[in-house]
């Protein structure tokens, strides 16, 4: 695990984790329903969302990556704030798509998106429920404990890839990852 986290730190960034995706999902579920328009605009690439362990990697991050880019940066604090904090950081990343911070594209944009989210407020309260168990479940996650139902639920998604995405998300994890899981357990080198 400390290997993994070295060689992630090197790289400045990493993958989402379990619990980081599902709450990637519920935010990008709402920009969705707030803004399909910009949503449309990232469903016509992949998307890959990377997540900075420290705030000055984050910006070292944003600096180098181009304004049309479908790579989302997200700081780990952002995983543990509250909803209105996440979901108004996750609008502002995605709103990079049509220019940089102070562009008249960009705060066109997130204006936009502002004044859409005002007209939503009532409908966003159920959402906020659901990033509440969200934010529980990455903090569970980073204590290293996790439920039952947790690991049922992965042990689905998992069942649920064909080969080529099971291929797919190994590529994406840390190299050192792979080759620990590769090692045969204590309990598979101990049998006859």
């Amino acid at each position: 695990k400390r290997k993994a986290y070295v060689e992630a730190k090197a790289r400045h960034h990493r993958v989402p984790t379990y619990a980081e995706r599902g709450a990637i999902k519920i935010l990008t579920e709402t920009v969705r329903d707030l803004a399909p328009a910009v949503m449309k605009i990232f469903d016509q690439r992949t998307t890959t969302y990377s997540v900075a362990e420290t705030e000055t990697i984050l910006g070292e991050l944003k600096e180098k990556r181009n304004y049309h880019s479908r790579e989302v940066f997200l700081s780990t604090r952002v995983f543990v704030a509250d909803f209105a904090e996440a979901l108004a950081v996750l609008l502002h990343e995605h709103t990079h798509i049509f220019g940089y911070d102070g562009s008249r594209g960009f705060s066109d944009a997130l204006t936009e998106l502002l004044e859409t989210v005002v007209r939503e407020r009532k409908n966003l309260d159920p959402v906020e429920a659901k990033w509440n168990q969200a934010r529980e479940q990455v903090l569970r996650e980073r204590a290293g404990t996790t439920s039952e139902q947790e690991k049922s639920n992965l042990e689905l998604e998992l069942g649920a890839l064909n080969e080529l995405q099971l291929r797919e998300l190994i590529k994406r994890l840390p190299a050192a990852t792979v080759k620990r899981a590769l090692k045969p357990s204590d309990e598979e080198s101990n049998e006859p």
